[in-house]
């Protein structure tokens, strides 16, 4: 996995980091993900890793909560 840049990692969020704001795990968020039960990242660079923006953020959070209501 490669490292962020300064300035992907000022407007971006790695997978770890995304998923541990999220309160989930990396695998757990990785899951979700390839499930289509969250949205799809907002960048995903040619190596693979994906990056999170705040709005994708901000996203997951509602559809997290969501899910946990019903």
């Amino acid at each position: 996995m490669s490292k962020l840049r300064l300035e992907e990692a000022a407007k971006f969020r790695s997978t770890p980091r995304a998923a541990q704001e999220l309160g989930l795990s990396s695998y757990q968020l990785r899951s979700r993900l390839q499930r289509g039960l969250l949205p799809s990242p907002t960048q995903v660079k040619r190596d693979g890793t994906c990056l999170f923006s705040r709005e994708w953020m901000e996203k997951a959070r509602r559809v997290l909560a969501a899910a946990q209501k019903s």
